[in-house]
């Protein structure tokens, strides 16, 4: 069952370090989109407009990942942090370390050194839990059948997005991976099911 679900972390967690006088604040967010990304990360630099770099990496649950140096010389930033996300195995996780130059140059191993602790920092504060993985199924079904339908979602909480309810029904759900071979084994002689 393993396959079936993933870690993130429970909530946002902040760190914070200095080395040779730059300032590296890092702050971790567990999110589920691209629109939660651009959110917090347009938070993170109202809260510090000052700071010379912005740099971030996330990973998200459909394989979606970015890496981004925000100026700072290629590779030095963004691979780091999002070294340290994968490290931990973590998903639908965002990573975003503020850095305040502090008037000594780094170098290019220092800077990697300095970016991979500060990631390590926040996300070794945070509580990492484990999630299941969401899949959206389309279900269709004989109006005599809702009954027994609306019984599986029920006793397994399984969330309906959508539902038109008439001679013919049909319904959206999103559930998790897990509850599949159940659906399946269940359901399948009343009804048609479909992956969206």
């Amino acid at each position: 069952m393993e396959n079936h679900i993933y870690y993130s972390i429970a909530s946002a967690t902040i760190a914070d370090f200095t080395v040779k006088g730059s300032k590296f604040i890092s702050y971790s967010f567990p999110v589920s989109s691209i629109e939660l990304i651009k959110q917090n990360l347009e938070e993170i630099k109202k809260l510090h407009p000052k700071a010379v770099h912005h740099c971030y990496a996330y990973r998200l649950s459909n394989q979606q990942f970015r890496a981004n140096d925000d100026g700072e010389p290629s590779g030095t930033a963004g691979r780091p942090i999002l070294g340290q996300i994968d490290s931990k195995k973590l998903t639908n996780t965002l990573v975003i370390v503020v850095r305040y130059f502090g008037g000594v140059l780094l170098g290019t191993s220092g800077l990697v050194s300095a970016y991979k602790k500060a990631a390590n920092d926040c996300l070794a504060a945070a509580k990492v839990i484990s999630c299941d993985y969401l899949d959206t199924y389309q279900i269709d079904f004989a109006f005599e059948e809702l009954e027994q339908v609306m019984s599986f979602m029920k006793k397994r909480n399984i969330r309906i997005i959508e539902k038109q309810l008439e001679l013919n029904c049909s319904i959206k759900i999103s559930m998790p991976l897990k509850h599949l071979e159940e659906l399946e084994n269940e359901l399948s002689t009343i009804s048609t099911i479909s992956k969206i």
